[in-house]
């Protein structure tokens, strides 16, 4: 057997390995998770997904309350918001927010709610801003 076989071995192996330690601690559905977060990204980290989010949680908390600051700065600037609708508003955020951890819910949910209730699409700009365009009758429109 070539070496090159050998390490493809070693590969299967590994991958084997860890598919078993994600069902031991996370069952078949953290598996599945685990495998559908690896197509969906495209990125193959050396590392379960499961440990990947605990060391970003920091990062997923910071960005969180960024976005409630803009979110409150937008409604009292723009529509005059006081303090109980900001309240209700970022208790709602709040709770977003625990059912994205908690896995409840995920970012596609709450895309596709605002794409069908509202009729918008949000994208990540290259600047680091977002675009927003309005869906009409299957017509993107900006």
């Amino acid at each position: 057997m070539g070496q090159r076989q050998k390490d493809f071995d070693t590969a299967i192996l590994t991958g084997m390995v860890k598919a078993l330690d994600i069902v031991k601690e996370h069952g078949i559905q953290g598996l599945e998770k685990d495998i559908l977060a690896r197509r969906r990204t495209k990125i193959k980290p050396p590392m379960y997904f499961y440990d990947l989010d605990k060391c970003t949680d920091d990062i997923k908390a910071w960005s969180i309350r960024r976005a409630a600051i803009l979110f409150v700065a937008a409604l009292h600037d723009e529509f005059g918001f006081g303090v109980t609708r900001q309240k209700r508003m970022l208790l709602k955020v709040a709770e977003a927010s625990r059912l994205l951890q908690t896995s409840e819910a995920s970012w596609w949910d709450y895309s596709k709610s605002i794409e069908d209730d509202l009729g918008l699409r949000i994208f990540e700009t290259k600047e680091g801003g977002i675009r927003v365009e309005e869906i009409g009758h299957g017509i993107v429109t900006k």
